[in-house]
């Protein structure tokens, strides 16, 4: 996906947090961005038949998604 991000404080940059739960476990990514957009391509773990995605302005900080997301899903058959 393709986000588009600005710092309103000096100090600090952009973050956005992605969290995958599943029945049993939740797998957590902190992505620090930078001013502008950024391309995030991220890989994330998790085993379970259901499972919720959530993705979290860490920092309060203006940020627009400007490219879909792709999830892919590896599936095993039991």
């Amino acid at each position: 996906m393709t986000v588009e991000a600005q710092s309103l404080s000096i100090g600090t940059e952009p973050a956005i947090r992605i969290t995958l739960f599943s029945d049993v476990k939740e797998r957590t990514k902190l992505i620090p961005l930078k001013n502008g957009v950024n391309r995030i391509r991220k890989r994330v773990k998790i085993r379970g038949r259901v499972f919720r995605f959530c993705i979290e302005n860490v920092n309060g900080d203006p940020m627009s998604i400007n490219k879909g997301m792709e999830i892919r899903i590896e599936e095993d058959y039991d």
